[in-house]
C-alpha cells in the first residue's frame, strides 16, 4: 500500500505570481495530476506535458535532451522559441528564439530583427551599441607576417566623409562609404546581411602612419625655417 503524506499547510502562501492560497493549491494539484497515470498506478517523473494551468515552477535542473518540445502544438526543433507579451513596460515585444536553426539567439518584431548573434558568434544589432569599453585582439605573438603600412595616403585620399541619411529611418549619420574604401582597404569591408559594412576601427593603423608622416613633414619645415633664421 502506498502513502501519500501532505504536510501540514500554513496559512500564508508566498506566491511569486500574486495568486491566493487556494488558487495556488488549486493549480499546483492540477499539475500533479498531468503527471500522474492512474490507470497504470504510477507517477511519469520523467514526462511533463499537457500542462495548461499556470505557474509552473521547476526547483531542479530539467534535461530535456530526451524529449520533444512543442508550443501551441508545433514542434519547436533546433531549439526553444518563448513569445514575449511583455517585458518591464513594453508589451508585444516579439519573438525571442535561442538556438534556432539559423542564429543561436535572436529577436523577431513585424518591424524585423531588432538583434540577433549568429551560430558562427558574430552579433548584429539594428540600434546603438553602448558599452563602457570596447576591445579588439591584437596581442603581437597571435601575428604572423606583420609589415608596416605603406600605402596610407592612397587608402585615405580613396575614401572621403560625408553627412548622410539612411534610408530605412531617415537618420541623419556621418561616416564613410563601404564601396570606394573595398579596393583601397578590403580588410575593413565586410559583406553583410544587409549589405557592406565598415569596420571603422581599422582605419585607425592608417591613421596612425599617415599623422606619424606629416609630424615628420613639420619637424623637417622646423628645422628649415630655424636655419634659415640663423642666416645673417
Amino acid at each position: 500500500m502506498s502513502v501519500l503524506n501532505i504536510v501540514e499547510l500554513q496559512n500564508v502562501v508566498t506566491s511569486a505570481s500574486g495568486l491566493n492560497a487556494t488558487s495556488y493549491l488549486s493549480n499546483q494539484i492540477m499539475n500533479i495530476q498531468e503527471m500522474v497515470n492512474f490507470d497504470a498506478k504510477q507517477i511519469n517523473v520523467n514526462v511533463i506535458s499537457n500542462f495548461n494551468t499556470t505557474p509552473i515552477q521547476f526547483v531542479s535542473p530539467v534535461n530535456f535532451s530526451n524529449v520533444s518540445v512543442t508550443s501551441d502544438g508545433a514542434s519547436l526543433a533546433g531549439g526553444i522559441s518563448q513569445q514575449i507579451s511583455t517585458i518591464g513596460t513594453t508589451s508585444s515585444l516579439g519573438i525571442l528564439t535561442v538556438g534556432g536553426s539559423t542564429n543561436s539567439l535572436e529577436l523577431d518584431q513585424a518591424s524585423g530583427r531588432p538583434f540577433y548573434i549568429t551560430q558562427a558568434g558574430a552579433a548584429n544589432f539594428s540600434g546603438t551599441v553602448s558599452a563602457n569599453n570596447f576591445v579588439t585582439t591584437s596581442d603581437g605573438r597571435r601575428k604572423t607576417d606583420i609589415r608596416p603600412i605603406t600605402n596610407y595616403t592612397t587608402i585615405l585620399s580613396s575614401i572621403q566623409g560625408v553627412h548622410f541619411r539612411w534610408n530605412n529611418s531617415g537618420m541623419s549619420d556621418i561616416g564613410v562609404i563601404a564601396q570606394d574604401l573595398q579596393c583601397a582597404l578590403p580588410e575593413a569591408v565586410i559583406e553583410g546581411p544587409d549589405g557592406l559594412q565598415v569596420a571603422y576601427m581599422k582605419l585607425i593603423p592608417v591613421l596612425v602612419e599617415a599623422v606619424k608622416e606629416l609630424q615628420e613633414r613639420v619637424r623637417v619645415l622646423e628645422i628649415t625655417a630655424s636655419a634659415s633664421n640663423q642666416i645673417p
